[in-house]
Protein backbone atom coordinates (compact mmCIF):
# COMPACT_ATOMS: atom_id res chain seq x y z
CA UNK A 1 0.00 0.00 0.00
CA UNK A 2 2.82 2.36 0.85
CA UNK A 3 4.42 1.51 -2.47
CA UNK A 4 1.28 2.40 -4.43
CA UNK A 5 0.87 5.72 -2.59
CA UNK A 6 4.52 6.59 -3.21
CA UNK A 7 4.06 5.62 -6.86
CA UNK A 8 0.92 7.79 -7.15
CA UNK A 9 2.75 10.73 -5.53
CA UNK A 10 5.64 10.32 -7.99
CA UNK A 11 3.19 10.03 -10.88
CA UNK A 12 1.32 13.20 -9.82
CA UNK A 13 4.63 15.09 -9.43
CA UNK A 14 5.83 13.84 -12.83
CA UNK A 15 2.52 14.79 -14.46
CA UNK A 16 2.66 18.28 -12.94
CA UNK A 17 6.29 18.71 -14.03
CA UNK A 18 5.44 17.42 -17.51
CA UNK A 19 2.54 19.89 -17.90
CA UNK A 20 4.76 22.80 -16.79
CA UNK A 21 7.46 21.73 -19.23
CA UNK A 22 4.90 21.50 -22.04
CA UNK A 23 3.64 25.02 -21.23
CA UNK A 24 7.22 26.33 -21.29
CA UNK A 25 7.89 24.61 -24.62
CA UNK A 26 4.65 26.01 -26.07
CA UNK A 27 5.60 29.49 -24.88
CA UNK A 28 9.08 29.04 -26.38
CA UNK A 29 7.59 27.93 -29.73
CA UNK A 30 5.29 30.97 -29.70
CA UNK A 31 8.22 33.28 -29.03
CA UNK A 32 10.27 31.63 -31.80
CA UNK A 33 7.37 32.08 -34.23
CA UNK A 34 6.97 35.74 -33.25
CA UNK A 35 10.72 36.27 -33.66
CA UNK A 36 10.64 34.66 -37.11
CA UNK A 37 7.76 36.93 -38.17
CA UNK A 38 9.57 39.99 -36.78
CA UNK A 39 12.79 39.11 -38.62
CA UNK A 40 10.84 38.56 -41.84
CA UNK A 41 9.12 41.95 -41.47
CA UNK A 42 12.47 43.64 -40.82
CA UNK A 43 13.99 41.96 -43.87
CA UNK A 44 11.08 43.05 -46.05
CA UNK A 45 11.31 46.58 -44.65
CA UNK A 46 15.03 46.77 -45.48
CA UNK A 47 14.36 45.56 -49.02
CA UNK A 48 11.60 48.15 -49.46
CA UNK A 49 13.96 50.88 -48.21
CA UNK A 50 16.58 49.75 -50.72
CA UNK A 51 14.03 49.95 -53.52
CA UNK A 52 12.89 53.40 -52.35
CA UNK A 53 16.48 54.61 -52.45
CA UNK A 54 16.95 53.28 -55.96
CA UNK A 55 13.80 54.98 -57.21
CA UNK A 56 14.65 58.42 -55.81
CA UNK A 57 15.18 61.14 -58.34
CA UNK A 58 18.81 62.02 -58.99
CA UNK A 59 19.20 65.79 -58.97
CA UNK A 60 22.01 67.72 -60.57
CA UNK A 61 23.84 70.57 -58.90
CA UNK A 62 22.23 72.93 -61.41
CA UNK A 63 18.79 71.83 -60.19
CA UNK A 64 19.88 72.39 -56.60
CA UNK A 65 21.33 75.81 -57.46
CA UNK A 66 18.09 76.79 -59.21
CA UNK A 67 16.09 75.67 -56.19
CA UNK A 68 18.35 77.67 -53.86
CA UNK A 69 17.90 80.76 -56.02
CA UNK A 70 14.12 80.35 -55.90
CA UNK A 71 14.19 80.17 -52.11
CA UNK A 72 16.45 83.20 -51.73
CA UNK A 73 14.44 85.53 -53.93
CA UNK A 74 13.48 88.70 -52.03
CA UNK A 75 9.83 87.73 -51.74
CA UNK A 76 10.83 84.45 -50.08
CA UNK A 77 13.52 85.73 -47.73
CA UNK A 78 11.88 87.57 -44.87
CA UNK A 79 13.15 88.48 -41.43
CA UNK A 80 11.52 86.92 -38.40
CA UNK A 81 11.31 90.27 -36.57
CA UNK A 82 10.02 93.54 -37.91
CA UNK A 83 13.02 95.72 -38.67
CA UNK A 84 13.75 99.44 -38.64
CA UNK A 85 16.22 100.84 -41.17
CA UNK A 86 18.94 102.90 -39.49
CA UNK A 87 21.70 104.91 -41.19
CA UNK A 88 24.92 104.61 -39.18
CA UNK A 89 27.08 106.41 -41.74
CA UNK A 90 28.47 109.90 -41.34
CA UNK A 91 26.99 112.79 -43.29
CA UNK A 92 29.05 112.04 -46.42
CA UNK A 93 28.12 108.39 -46.91
CA UNK A 94 25.12 106.22 -46.20
CA UNK A 95 25.58 103.00 -44.25
CA UNK A 96 22.14 101.52 -43.81
CA UNK A 97 21.57 98.66 -41.40
CA UNK A 98 18.55 97.24 -39.67
CA UNK A 99 17.57 96.96 -36.02
CA UNK A 100 14.74 94.87 -34.61
CA UNK A 101 11.57 96.69 -33.57
CA UNK A 102 11.16 94.23 -30.71
CA UNK A 103 14.01 95.88 -28.80
CA UNK A 104 13.10 98.52 -26.26
CA UNK A 105 13.86 102.14 -27.18
CA UNK A 106 16.71 102.27 -24.66
CA UNK A 107 18.37 99.08 -25.92
CA UNK A 108 17.82 100.09 -29.54
CA UNK A 109 19.48 103.48 -28.94
CA UNK A 110 22.45 101.83 -27.19
CA UNK A 111 22.82 99.37 -30.06
CA UNK A 112 22.77 102.15 -32.66
CA UNK A 113 25.45 104.08 -30.72
CA UNK A 114 27.57 100.91 -30.57
CA UNK A 115 27.11 100.21 -34.29
CA UNK A 116 28.08 103.79 -35.18
CA UNK A 117 31.18 103.57 -32.99
CA UNK A 118 32.37 100.30 -34.55
CA UNK A 119 30.91 100.68 -38.05
CA UNK A 120 34.32 100.38 -39.73
CA UNK A 121 34.97 97.04 -37.98
CA UNK A 122 31.52 95.55 -38.33
CA UNK A 123 30.14 96.83 -41.58
CA UNK A 124 32.36 96.82 -44.63
CA UNK A 125 31.77 99.12 -47.53
CA UNK A 126 30.76 96.98 -50.50
CA UNK A 127 32.40 99.42 -52.93
CA UNK A 128 35.84 98.95 -51.36
CA UNK A 129 35.71 95.16 -50.93
CA UNK A 130 38.24 93.27 -53.07
CA UNK A 131 36.74 91.05 -55.74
Amino acid sequence: MANSQAFKAKLVAFNKEYKEKMKEEAALRTLKNKLAVFELEQSISREINKVDCLEEEVRTTKDLDDEAMEITKPEHAQAQDLLVKVNIGNGREDRPTFVSQILSKEVSDQLIVLLKEYKDCLLGNMNTCPV
